[in-house]
């Protein structure tokens, strides 16, 4: 049973290139990495109770779980970010950015393609 939902609302700036994040390879010698673009989220709880000391172990260490959205993840995904990176918004912020498909009028971010 989740303990809260929605509790927090945040903005980051994720720039992987930075951050040394490289995908691959996936063939000798090739790889790629993602642009850099803002994740939005929400602070959220797990709906399995033996999630919740993974959880509060990861609060602890500085990180916040949640569901993360971007335009490269349009319908979002659960996951952790580090508190440290992130931005606190209000709950209309978020929902400002959700009515834009998480498009920042700078982002650089591609749109994903919906099949």
């Amino acid at each position: 049973m989740k303990r809260w939902e929605k509790r927090r609302f945040f903005v980051r700036n994720w720039e992987p290139y930075k951050e040394g994040t490289v995908f691959g390879p996936f063939k000798p010698n090739v790889v790629f990495s993602l642009p850099a673009c803002k994740i939005y989220g929400y602070e959220d709880d797990s709906e399995f109770d033996a999630d919740h000391q993974a959880i509060d172990a990861a609060m602890k260490r500085g990180f916040v779980f949640g569901r993360w959205f971007s335009t490269l993840c349009v319908d979002g995904e659960p996951g952790s970010q580090p508190f440290s990176e992130l931005k606190l918004i209000s709950k209309e912020e978020f929902e400002a950015a959700q009515r834009r498909e998480w498009k920042d009028q700078k982002s650089i971010c591609p749109r994903s393609k919906r099949k």
